[in-house]
Order: C-alpha cells, then structure tokens, then sequence
C-alpha cells in the first residue's frame, strides 16, 4: 500500500510519452529549412531578407523550431534566428550585404546541399501507393485551399507560399502557378526535403529525411505554427514532451523498447504497429510522442468522428470506440494493461487505464464489470473535453487546436456550460477523493491489525509470498482503490463507476469484518 495520503491526491490527468531529455538518448534536432530560407545551391534570396526584417521590427516572431535550431552557427542560418538571441537590423543588414556578395554566405550559417526539388509526381514512381494515398489529403490541396481563402489575397503571399506549396525559393521549387504548376500544395519534399540527389541515387535514404528522423515534430512544426495553426506551439506545452525519468533510464540501458516503448516512444510504436518493422533497439528511441503517432502523414483515415466539414485529420485510430479490445486513438496508450486484474498482486494497476475507466470496466464488481457514463458516448469521447478547438478570428483571438490535450471546460458544451461544468468537476471530485481517503483508510487499518478476523494470529509458518495470505477481499478492495486513483481524474472520467467500484470495496471489508 502506499504510505500517506498525500500521494493519492496526485492528480495524473493523462500521464503523457515525450522526448527523452534526461539521458543519453538525444532527441533529433533538425537544421531544417524555414519559410524564406537560403536556397538550396547556397544563395539567399529577398525572401531571407524580407524575413529577417519582419524578425527584427517584430512584425512575425520566430517559431519554437527556428529559436531552438542548435545545428546552425551564430547569426543566420536558412534565414533562422538562432537560439534566443533577439533578431536584429544588423542581422538583415548582414542578410542584405550576402545578398549583394559583400559578405560570404558561409558566414552566416549552415547551408543545406546542393538537391534540388522535383516534385511529387517524380515520387510516384517508385512511391505509386504512398502518392495514390497523398491525393486523398487536404495536403494535397494546400495551394488550392489558399487561392480560394478569403478570395484568394494571399495566393501570392511569401509568408503562405512557404507552407501552401513545396520549395518555394529554392532551386526547382514553387515558383508561380504558371512557371510550376505541379509544386502547388504540401508534398513528399515538403517533409523529406529536395529529392534530386535521392531519385540520382536510385533512392538512397541518405539524401533525404527518411524515417526515424523526419518523424521528429519539428518537421511538421515548420507550418503548423502561429496564430492559425498553433498545434506545435501547444504540444510543446504538453505532457508529451515530457517523459518518466526511470523510462528514459530503461532505454538507455537498451531495455523495454517493446513493453514501454510502445507508448513511450513514438518510433518505437510507429515502426512496430505501422510500418510492420517490429521494435527498433531501445538505445535508438529518439521521440517520444511526435505527431505522427496519432496522424498518418500519407493518407486520409476517415477516423475523425468529429470532423470539421470538408476536413479529415489523418487519424490512425477513431476517435470515438465502446470496445476494450478496439481503443480509441487516445486508449491506444492510455488503457490497461493486459495483465492489470485484481488478482494480481506485483504491483498497483499501471497510470495508463484512462480509456478502459471511461467505458466502466477495469475494476471489481460482483456483477457486470462495465458502467458506462455518458462522457463514454460523448462525440469524440477524450477529445471532446481534452482538444476544445476553435478556429482564427485575429492576431489577438487565435486559433486553439487542443495539442495541449489540458482540460478545457467550453469544450464541455452544449451539454454543459462553462460554469456548471466547473461545479460538477469540482464537486465530484471532492466526493470521490473524500470516499478513496476513508477507503485507504480501512485498508491501511487492516494492514495494520495484528490479528486474523476469527482471533487468530497469521500463520508464522507459511513460506509463500505473503500476498497468498492476504484474502481475497481485500486483494479486490485495495484493486479497486487504486484502479479509482489510478485514473487521475478523481472520478471525472466516469463518477458512477468510481462510486460503485469504492461501494463494492467497502462491502468487500465489511464481509471479513475490517475496521471501519
């Protein structure tokens, strides 16, 4: 049993995967090209120079990606801000000067190789599958889509070009509709980076950005950024980001890729579950949960069961399930494990059973072990409360996209207001951890009686593991608390179920007669 209460108070809403920042496995960081790069064969263009201006009046802030590049000397590399060092006049002037060939491009940074972009229609033929799969996603018509957004004004735009088609300004990228009519929209290069040196070298990986590395967030934190898609910005905030120091310590160690990386890592989960290539060793895990562990980056899924009309978000997994055996896209991490049953007694159940709480089985009950709440027939279940969206009305108002995955109460309607939500949240918590406090509290109270039911004292003689001499009511008790706990909601996910799994606790310590 844990010792004090106080421990039982964490709140564990969602305990996430990240990166793995305390040991010697390194994250991934990319010297990617940003919106208005040095070009591909190492000149700079008007486009560094427009955006290191806007940088230095303050007119666009650097992305989270362009402040923390660590693979570009000091000053301005591919047209990026390095570290946190404030973006100045000087730097554009030393932009402009490079420009002018007063001062060698060399000095200002890392420059990328020599490739050039061709296109996707070049991919598709050793990719035909992966390219047929391409054209069913909104990626597909990124170009489109910003020639018909508010009547077309920025079609023409640098800022949107940069994200809204592949290569633009740099050598065999987007030019114009006329010029490149097929480098519209967001392409194969658009993350792999330019393809020429690759398709010379009848696909040599190595002249691209080819899996683990281009599963790194930063790729598609390049344009999901800013005030219209904030979605990197807000998972960097997340518990994603994070990880628990004792995993990260088992990868370094080269131990437990297959039992805790399939959660906690999100190459490890990509390349087993979906590129069929099993578990990659532990000591190569570079991600923890990076976008597309829940996003296919190829194709659309259909999966949103909350779509916005005309969109689909690429989802691996539905968003919405009842099923145990078919989790949702959140309980594919976050549900029990297959061995958490109240007849284990190694150790408490893990913190990862969110999903299987929600839909009311998991716990003890004399009857059927399921009570579902109405949060389980919520449209998009755990998205409905922990991805409240909305979408861009200004600079000052901008868009959420829920990548923070954090509670947001307006998410709660129309079944509830801001407000009444509150109350309800608050209360039932209050509840629910006031009946697990008098529950641990009988627990701890027979833990601590020195003498059997009946009279007797235990047996002194009996050689097995001491859980064999525990009852069975109290191995489904003690289950039942801590699958409550557990939960981290403190009985938000599924009251109903909370109360009867304590309910059914304190009967079971009431039929062998422990102290109250």
């Amino acid at each position: 049993m844990q010792s004090g209460f106080a421990r039982a108070r964490r709140v564990l809403l969602l305990v996430g995967v990240a990166v793995m920042l305390a040991v010697s496995v390194a994250p991934a960081v990319l010297a990617a090209p940003s919106k208005g790069d040095v070009n591909g064969n190492s000149a700079i263009d008007l486009g560094d120079v427009i955006l290191c201006l806007r940088f230095a009046v303050g007119i666009t802030t650097p992305t989270p990606e362009q402040k923390a590049s660590a693979d570009v000397a000091p000053v301005i590399g591919w047209g990026m801000p390095v570290g946190d060092r404030r973006v100045t006049i000087a730097d554009a002037v030393r932009i402009v000067q490079a420009l002018v060939g007063l001062v060698p491009v060399s000095e200002l940074g890392e420059v990328p190789t020599n490739a050039r972009f061709v296109g996707a229609d070049v991919c598709r033929a050793c990719h035909s599958t992966t390219h047929e799969q391409w054209q069913t996603t909104r990626h597909k018509d990124a170009f489109k889509n910003l020639k018909e957004y508010e009547g077309g004004k920025n079609a023409t735009n640098p800022v949107c070009l940069a994200c809204h088609t592949v290569g633009f300004g740099q050598p065999g990228g987007f030019v114009d509709e006329q010029t490149t009519p097929g480098m519209g929209g967001v392409q194969c290069e658009s993350c792999h980076g330019p393809g020429s040196l690759h398709v010379q070298g009848g696909g040599d990986k190595t002249k691209i950005l080819a899996y683990p590395k281009v599963l790194a967030a930063q790729v598609c934190g390049r344009c999901h950024t800013g005030s219209h898609q904030p979605q990197y910005e807000e998972w960097l905030q997340s518990k994603h980001v994070d990880i628990e120091p004792h995993v990260a310590s088992y990868f370094a160690q080269g131990r437990y890729a297959d039992r805790c990386g399939i959660c906690h890592a999100g190459d490890a989960k990509v390349s087993n579950d979906y590129l069929g290539r099993g578990f990659p060793d532990a000591k190569t895990l570079q991600f923890a949960v990076p976008c597309a562990t829940c996003h296919d980056p190829h194709m659309a899924t259909g999966n949103d069961t909350t779509p916005k009309a005309g969109h689909d978000r690429q989802l691996r997994h539905p968003t919405s399930s009842q099923d145990e055996a078919k989790p949702n896209l959140c309980g594919q991490c976050h549900t029990r494990r297959s061995e958490d049953v109240w007849s284990k007694t190694s150790r408490p159940p893990h913190y990862s059973g969110q999903f299987t709480f929600l839909i009311g089985t998991g716990g003890f009950l004399p009857t059927a072990d399921q009570l579902k709440t109405a949060h389980a027939f919520a449209p998009g279940q755990c998205v409905k409360c922990h991805m409240y969206m909305k979408e861009f009305e200004s600079e000052e108002n901008p868009a959420i996209k829920g990548h923070t995955f954090e509670v947001d109460l307006r998410g709660c309607a129309p079944c509830h207001t801001t407000e009444v939500a509150k109350t309800l949240m608050e209360n039932t918590q209050k509840d629910i951890m006031s009946q697990l406090e008098a529950l641990k509290s009988r627990l701890d109270k027979w833990g601590n009686w020195e003498f059997i039911s009946n009279g007797g004292p235990n047996d002194p003689s009996n050689t097995q593991d001491p859980q064999h001499m525990i009852p069975e009511e109290i191995k489904k008790a003690r289950w039942n608390y801590y699958w409550v706990l557990n939960d981290g909601s403190e009985g938000v996910h599924n009251a109903k179920y909370a109360r009867e799994l304590i309910k059914t606790a304190n009967a079971l310590l009431d039929s062998i007669g422990a102290p109250k």
